[in-house]
């Protein structure tokens, strides 16, 4: 292919894929990368970590229903059905730390991108974080010798 024409593609899929605003999170070297190097495994990886999914009514995913026995898709079709949600008008702080932190049902889109962010992958995966609670004590640093910098040498920032 002339070089004038794989320049002139490229420059299309370029305004294609960034929309005329710059903003995209996958970058062009994934997106041209072969499947036999990746590419297909890196675009059908679970939009929602399976380690991140507790419970579908306190959260802002839905299970896939082909999975599910039989008797566990007619709960969530009838829960669909009927739209049972979790509400309250106020909620006990004890209860509220045990909400689970990922894809919360109270976090608003933008919030919810940074569920898949590198932090919160080290948070569920290194921590073992679940619930707001987790994430609390992870972030209280209580040791007198913790420094609020990047620089601190804490026994709790060390294991970070």
């Amino acid at each position: 292919m002339p070089k004038e024409i794989e320049d002139l593609l490229s420059a299309k899929s370029h305004k294609f894929v960034w929309d005329n605003e710059g903003k995209n999170t996958i970058s062009m070297d994934m997106l041209c990368t072969p499947v036999a190097k990746g590419a297909k495994a890196a675009q059908h990886s679970p939009i929602v970590k399976p380690n991140a999914k507790i419970n579908s009514f306190l959260q802002s995913w839905s299970p896939s229903q082909k999975k599910l026995p039989s008797h566990l898709r007619r709960i969530v079709q009838t829960a669909k059905k009927y739209t049972i949600r979790w509400e309250a008008i106020t909620i006990n702080p004890s209860i509220a730390r045990q909400l689970p932190v990922w894809f919360h049902i109270g976090a608003s889109d933008d919030l919810n991108k940074l569920n898949n962010h590198l932090y919160a992958t080290c948070l569920r995966d290194k921590h073992l974080a679940t619930s707001v609670g987790h994430i609390e004590t992870i972030t209280t640093r209580n040791s007198p010798s913790h420094r609020q910098n990047k620089n601190c040498t804490c026994t709790n920032c060390s294991k970070d």
